[in-house]
């Protein structure tokens, strides 16, 4: 049999356990504490590991990794918690099948003793191994949440990066449209209406201070449209 891991030690009161509602509570209370103090280690360590990660990564993102990982701990806990009920398990129905087999050391009233105590100590086990496959189960599908909710901040952000270089692209594609149709119009213009009345330099001048009050109101007019 041997010594438990010391990674799984039990809490106080384990060995008095009924084989009621008692052996659930025993279970949660012995894992909540085991997450609590995983949980305040996560919190002295959690500085320097923030400090790797890379500055794109949203606030909501790394909160949402940081409870991911404690999840997955707290998940390892109760594994190493369901094996060695399980591994109990084994104990005592070897325990009962000797107990049952011809060869018992003990008979008559003894026996019966024995069988009873091997009995409701079995029936706690599997109350045991019920409390902690539940806990399982449930910080299963929190894994999966918090990893569903990661991949949606995750593209959210990658989103938000998108639309912002498309914008700071469109905002200086549009500027340099903008100065060569200034320019192309100027041009045109200028060989229409032939302007030799004034030098080609002060043609322009003028022209591209007109040309820009066109623009302002027409978009003036384009904001009012909106």
């Amino acid at each position: 049999m041997g010594p438990r891991p010391k990674a799984t030690t039990r809490g106080q009161g384990s060995s008095t356990f009924s084989p009621s509602k008692a052996a659930i509570e025993t279970a949660t209370s012995f894992l909540a504490e085991k997450r609590t103090h995983s949980s305040e280690k996560r919190t002295h360590s959690s500085p320097s590991k923030r400090q790797r990660e890379p500055e794109e990564v949203t606030e909501t993102a790394q909160e949402l990794a940081a409870e991911r990982i404690e999840a997955s701990r707290y998940l390892s806990i109760c594994n190493e918690e369901l094996e060695h009920h399980k591994k109990k398990k084994t104990e005592y129905d070897e325990k009962l099948k000797l107990a049952n087999s011809p060869s018992a050391p003990l008979t008559g009233a003894p026996l019966t003793k024995r069988k009873n105590q091997i009995k409701k100590k079995l029936k706690s086990i599997a109350k045991m191994i019920e409390a902690v496959n539940s806990l399982i189960e449930k910080e299963q599908q929190h894994i999966l949440a918090t990893v569903i909710d990661e991949m949606d901040e995750k593209e959210r952000k990658r989103k938000k990066q998108k639309t912002e270089e498309v914008d700071k692209l469109a905002v200086s594609s549009d500027s340099d449209d903008d100065e060569e149709a200034i320019d192309k119009h100027i041009r045109e213009r200028m060989e229409e209406e032939a302007l030799t009345d004034t030098s080609s330099a002060d043609a322009e001048a003028r022209f591209k201070g007109n040309f820009a009050k066109e623009l302002e109101v027409s978009s003036d007019s384009d904001a009012n449209d909106d």
